[in-house]
């Protein structure tokens, strides 16, 4: 109605094939029967998906940590691997400079390198901090850094927490 009244004719006519396009919806749905009435189109909402676990997940699947996340801003799940010898480096990496007590920053652990002398990518350095963190082993200090609980604990009960994984399908 302003449209009209506003004398922007353009405009009313596109909402006018709107209207059109929604009306033969609406009959399509008609057969069916529409609960708000004769003549009023059925509108279906689906609200979008929430996330139904708690994220990040992490998994094992042959020799990969696998790491399940919730993007924002994709509204869907990713996922990301890494391999055991790149745990492992990351995992010798903390107890090294655990003793220090001091919280130590993810970035100041580089360069990782694993058994064969490849560096280890940083965010495969940062999904092991956070499956360690989620498993209690090391905490998170503020701003500062991650702490490692306990050295000894850490290293004497990795491979049990890798045993314990869930295996990824």
């Amino acid at each position: 109605m302003e449209a009209a009244g506003a004398g922007e004719y353009r405009e009313l006519a596109r909402l006018t094939e709107i209207a059109q396009q929604l009306g033969a919806l609406a009959g399509s749905n008609d057969e069916a029967g529409s609960a708000a009435g004769p003549g009023v189109p059925a509108i279906t909402v689906t609200a979008p998906r929430k996330p139904i676990k708690k994220y990040p997940a992490f998994f094992r699947r042959d020799d990969e940590l696998i790491r399940v996340g919730w993007s924002k801003k994709t509204r869907r799940e990713y996922r990301q691997a890494m391999p055991h010898k790149a745990v492992e480096a990351v995992v010798a990496a903390l107890a090294k400079c655990g003793s220090e007590k001091k919280p130590r920053a993810v970035e100041s652990l580089r360069p990782v390198k694993d058994a064969d002398g490849n560096e280890v990518p940083i965010y495969e350095i940062y999904n092991t901090v956070a499956w360690l963190k989620a498993e209690g082993l090391i905490r998170k200090r503020g701003r500062k850094g991650y702490v490692v609980l306990s050295v000894d604990r850490l290293e004497a009960t990795i491979g049990k927490t890798w045993e314990r994984l869930q295996h990824y399908v």
